[in-house]
């Protein structure tokens, strides 16, 4: 591949930010941006579990599968890295706990137990943010590095399945798609 180098964003980075900015941080209210960086989470989820399964809206659009059901689908999918999958379920501890309280308050000793699994992309978030001159901000760093890991793993993963699958495929789909798929297809990609 003899792409020259680009400072611009590809176009699906991009819109992620941009879902990530106007989801969480529009609002200054810290309660309720964890409460929608929660459902961010779900919707990254229900995009993983749209590839992985043959009738995905049986799941999604069933409101009886919660947020811990399509978790445990993935998880059984190996459609996330453990360590994802653990801040994931401590993310939701932390929301549950906010969600149930009249006076929610979080503290960064929570967010930072929070964000143990994925305390490498944490700390590299930190000394990124140090780097240029920009203030630590423990939930911040915390929603911006399960932000990279969440669209780093799905937005992949897209790409491969579309390239496999085409685009509008994942309703008509007769097999499964694996992440060990989408492995071979990018490596394929990075060779040729």
């Amino acid at each position: 591949m003899n792409e020259e180098a680009s400072d611009e964003l590809p176009r699906e980075a991009a819109e992620e930010i941009l879902i990530l900015y106007k989801t969480v941080f529009e609002s200054k209210d810290r309660p309720g941006q964890l409460l929608r960086l929660h459902a961010l989470t779900e919707w990254y989820i229900e995009r993983i579990l749209s590839m992985f399964l043959r009738k995905p809206d049986i799941v999604i659009k069933d409101s009886r599968f919660t947020y811990s059901h399509k978790l445990k689908i993935v998880q059984a999918q190996n459609g996330l890295p453990d360590r994802v999958l653990d801040a994931l379920r401590r993310l939701t501890k932390l929301r549950n706990e906010c969600a149930h309280s009249m006076y929610p308050v979080i503290s960064d000793e929570n967010i930072i137990d929070a964000a143990q699994p994925i305390k490498k992309e944490f700390n590299l978030t930190v000394r990124d943010r140090e780097n240029d001159g920009l203030e630590h901000d423990a939930f911040h760093t915390y929603v911006w590095a399960l932000f990279s890991e969440l669209s780093l793993a799905v937005v992949p993963l897209e790409t491969a399945y579309d390239e496999l699958f085409g685009e509008n495929s994942s309703n008509q789909k007769d097999t499964h798609f694996s992440l060990s798929e989408a492995t071979k297809l990018k490596h394929y990609q990075l060779l040729n």
